[in-house]
């Protein structure tokens, strides 16, 4: 019987999910005879290019490291404005009994600087590590934070500065021992292959009415269709307006037991 594949955008999938569902595609192979249904030759060019999809996996993992320390210097760029801020705004009029302190707050950033949050990572968590070392040995700039109301906004920007730091370093140790994948040109050579293999599918069953490829293109099918309406949920939240950079990748569709 003649089947037809159902074709996907495979350019809507990010490389996290785009690596899953080649895998999950490739385990579907494992329910019927590929030598069989003559299709042997296309799909070892598909699961020849795992190897290469693991390595672009792992760098995504490593894209999502990056990711967190976007969201950690957001945070800190946040916490710094602020506590400056805040010093800004009480010295319009401050009240008499915070006026010294106002004072000694506005001679620490004139210290410090009041341009951290424009700078790059490094420098930026070098800066902020100056400047606490300057806050801890200042006694009447941590008097001044408290009667500000300052110190827990001070203690956090010190806990975040502190995790950015660790996970870049950690990041930079990682990528120093990782191959440099060219997930782009691995992706569109993946593409083909997988197109071919559904033209295969599709002009075996036609020529070849005795084989039974409707197990197989039902399994594709379901599992492609999954994935386009996932990736269409997606483009209507963004549409909305909704941030979907911050939600959770496409999760797996259960090819087990097919």
């Amino acid at each position: 019987m003649k089947v037809k594949i159902t074709r996907i955008r495979f350019a809507s999938l990010w490389n996290g999910e785009y690596v899953r569902f080649v895998n999950q595609l490739v385990e579907i192979f494992k329910v019927v005879n590929p030598t069989v249904l003559l299709l042997e030759k296309a799909l070892a060019f598909v699961t020849g290019m795992l190897p290469s999809l693991a390595k672009m996996n792992t760098q995504e993992e490593s894209s999502m490291i990056t990711k967190e320390l976007e969201e950690l210097d957001m945070e800190r760029d946040a916490l710094f404005d602020s506590i400056y801020g805040q010093v800004k705004a009480v010295a319009k009029s401050p009240l008499p009994e915070v006026v010294e302190h106002v004072k000694n707050m506005e001679h620490f950033f004139s210290e410090v600087g009041h341009d951290i949050p424009a700078l790059l990572y490094n420098e930026e968590s070098q800066r902020i590590f100056d400047l606490f070392e300057s806050y801890d040995a200042n006694s009447s700039v941590k008097q001044a934070a408290e009667a500000l109301n300052l110190t827990h906004y001070f203690e956090k920007l010190r806990e975040v500065n502190q995790i950015f730091d660790t996970k870049f370093q950690e990041r930079n140790l990682e990528n120093a021992g990782k191959e440099v994948v060219d997930a782009r040109a691995i992706r569109r050579e993946c593409d083909e292959h997988l197109l071919d293999l559904f033209k295969t599918i599709e002009l075996n069953s036609k020529e070849n009415p005795t084989l039974d490829y409707t197990v197989l293109s039902k399994a594709m099918n379901e599992l492609i269709d999954y994935y386009k309406a996932q990736i269409t949920a997606r483009a209507t939240r963004k549409k909305k307006g909704e941030d979907i950079t911050k939600e959770d990748p496409i999760s797996d569709f259960p090819v087990a037991g097919i």
